[in-house]
Parts: structure tokens; C-alpha cells; sequence
């Protein structure tokens, strides 16, 4: 209802009461969409050294997300593909590095990055680090982000820096953009012991 359109101007002023010429049979829909991929992980017990690397499709099945009836918008199909990793670097410092692309019809986008990581606390029940990364989105944005994990908590801000063409109109203002986590971690299970062996 707080639609306007052109052919309800009557030359003069806006009415609301002329026919804007749409013929909308449904408002809304369902569109179920089949998705899939894989992740390839590489970590040693012994230090924290981890590389993940993975890819995947979504939209398979490429549902009509049209508007009219008769009429027909197949969404794309949008294909991603990632690899990350820590590589520890000494006793309470990483190495962090992140990469990501990804194609849908015929947009794109790349970002790759890294930064360090420093384990402030590192003992049973307490695990505390800082993590400070830079990654670049294309030609488009720089962005510098913090992050702090305490337990199974993470609390981030970054901060999108514009360096396309178009910073002329935004100023190189970028948005900022807060983020709050919670992973709980697995607790493994306590096996039984006896305190004195049964003979």
C-alpha cells in the first residue's frame, strides 16, 4: 500500500486511487534450494597448526524465483571455494590466513588476507587470545579487524575501507560491523577409574 508508481501520477499530482498497472497474483513464495560441499581438514594433535580447504554449490536445482506467474527467473547457480589455516608460529603466537571467492552468474568476489594471533592464556578451563588480521575484497574495500576469544567466546570489529572508483562519492567511508560469538566447546567424555585395582 505505500507503493507509488509512475502511472499514478496524473500529470498534476500523485493518486493514489489510479491503477499502477501491476498485476501481482501472489505477494510471496517458497523456494526450496539444494546446496552441498565439502571441507578438507589438516591439523596436528601436537601443535596448532590447521589448514581447512573446501568448496560448494548452491541453487542446484535452479528454483523460478519470479514475481509473475507464466513468467520465469531462474536464480544462478553460485559456486564458493575457500582455504584457511593457522600455522603456529611459537609457543604463544600464530600465523593466521584466510581466503575466499566466489561466482554467481556473472558477479564475483575474492578476499584474502591474514594477520597473527597471541595466546594470552593457555590452560585448562581459560584459553584467552588476540588475533589482529587485514584482508583485501577485490579492488574494492581494505579491511582491518580485531578480534578477542576468551573460552568459547569471540568478540570482533572490523571495519570496511573503501579504495574503489566509487570512493569518490563515499569518501573512503566504509561501514563498521561488530560481531559476537559463541562456540561451545566439546567436552570429552571422563572415562571410569578405579581407585584400586580388583583381584
Amino acid at each position: 500500500e505505500a507503493l507509488k508508481f509512475q502511472r499514478q501520477w496524473s500529470g498534476d499530482a500523485f493518486n493514489g486511487n489510479l491503477s499502477n498497472g501491476e498485476n501481482l497474483n501472489q505477494s510471496s513464495g517458497i523456494f526450496p534450494v539444494l546446496s552441498g560441499g565439502l571441507n578438507l581438514h589438516y591439523g596436528q594433535s601436537d601443535t596448532r597448526t590447521k589448514i581447512d580447504v573446501g568448496a560448494g554449490g548452491f541453487h542446484f536445482n535452479r528454483p523460478n524465483v519470479a514475481c509473475r506467474q507464466n513468467e520465469k527467473d531462474l536464480l544462478p547457480v553460485r559456486w564458493t571455494g575457500f582455504a584457511q589455516g593457522v600455522i603456529q608460529w611459537g609457543e604463544h603466537s600464530d600465523v593466521v590466513w584466510m581466503t575466499n571467492v566466489q561466482y554467481m552468474g556473472r558477479s564475483s568476489e575474492w578476499l584474502a588476507g591474514g594477520g597473527v594471533r597471541h595466546i594470552l592464556t593457555q590452560r585448562p578451563g581459560l584459553f584467552w587470545n588476540v588475533q589482529a588480521t587485514a584482508s583485501l575484497r577485490g579492488k574494492s574495500a581494505v579491511i582491518p579487524a580485531l578480534q578477542m576469544t576468551w573460552n568459547d567466546w569471540t568478540a570482533g570489529l572490523s571495519y570496511d575501507l573503501d579504495i574503489s572508483p566509487f570512493r569518490i562519492a563515499t569518501q573512503r567511508r566504509g561501514g563498521p560491523e561488530l560481531a559476537l560469538i559463541y562456540r561451545p566447546l566439546p567436552v570429552p567424555n571422563v572415562k571410569t577409574v578405579k581407585c584400586c585395582p580388583i583381584f
